[in-house]
């Protein structure tokens, strides 16, 4: 103990999990995880842009454009140091959640924020619009991250309730729009994040088979087009098509077309039927 390093002392000492590297020591860091993310969207846009071409080809040209603007965004955000990132995670977040709240205010003018079909998700930012949700997925990511990785409450039982209400919170606004879809995507991401942590696995089993099981009291709070997608894919998957022309057209279309196409597609056989 004596021949470590002062720096290397006050670390350990500190509690932070550290090889003995400053946290000041690089805010730059080239050959990181965060590449893997940014090849994995960069992987399924083009594929999805593909799509596109087989039937809007000028569509696509123009999604491929957005696409290039989106690589730069997103090799800007890969390339800071992690331990920088975090410094501004819960102020991000705070941001996200104020966005959230903004777009929920109704007084709010029109040109600001315009409901579509009932619901409130966009900010105009005058040349495009901002979706205060989709930044609150990768602040809601930074902020428990941030927790976890200063933690260790998360390791037991009672030590998950935090993180569950922290994710709550973000949740509720988002559904409030109203964003069904997004807002669950929430607790799926907390999950993956814990079991990634540490977090014992009986903990989260108990949790996700708790939450699974008191899901089915929220029906009845939910909006009349939320309980329809919920009848038609029981429905779906009970061999009824009363819904097949209508609320449940996607899903059976997108069964079709996996089912036609297998693994490498059929091209536009299906799209000039």
């Amino acid at each position: 103990m004596m021949s470590e390093s002062p720096r290397v002392a006050r670390y350990t000492a500190g509690g932070l999990r550290s090889e003995g590297r400053s946290i000041h020591a690089s805010r730059v860091i080239w050959a990181n995880p965060a590449w893997l993310c940014v090849g994995a969207a960069l992987f399924l846009s083009v594929l999805g842009i593909m799509a596109i071409g087989t039937s809007v080809p000028e569509l696509a040209s123009k999604q491929m454009a957005f696409l290039c603007v989106a690589m730069v965004g997103a090799a800007v955000i890969a390339t800071p140091h992690y331990r920088w990132l975090e410094q501004f995670s819960f102020i991000i977040m705070i941001a996200a959640l104020g966005a959230l709240v903004f777009v929920l205010i109704p007084w709010v003018p029109k040109s600001i924020v315009k409901p579509v079909n009932g619901a409130r998700r966009w900010i105009n930012m005058g040349v495009t619009d901002l979706q205060p949700s989709e930044l609150a997925k990768i602040a809601y990511i930074m902020a428990i991250a941030s927790y976890l990785r200063s933690r260790e409450g998360y390791r037991t039982l009672k030590g998950l309730m935090l993180p569950l209400i922290l994710s709550f919170i973000p949740m509720g606004l988002v559904l409030k729009e109203p964003n069904l879809g997004m807002a669950l995507l929430f607790l799926p991401t907390l999950f993956a994040m814990l079991i990634a942590a540490g977090a014992k696995l009986r903990h989260v089993a108990l949790v996700i088979v708790v939450g699974l099981s008191i899901a089915p009291l929220s029906y009845p709070i939910l909006r009349p087009h939320q309980k329809d997608r919920i009848d038609a894919m029981v429905a779906q998957m009970l061999g009824d098509e009363r819904h097949l022309d209508d609320i449940g057209f996607q899903a059976d279309r997108a069964k079709t077309l996996v089912g036609a196409g297998e693994l490498l597609g059929t091209g536009g056989d299906m799209t000039a039927n």
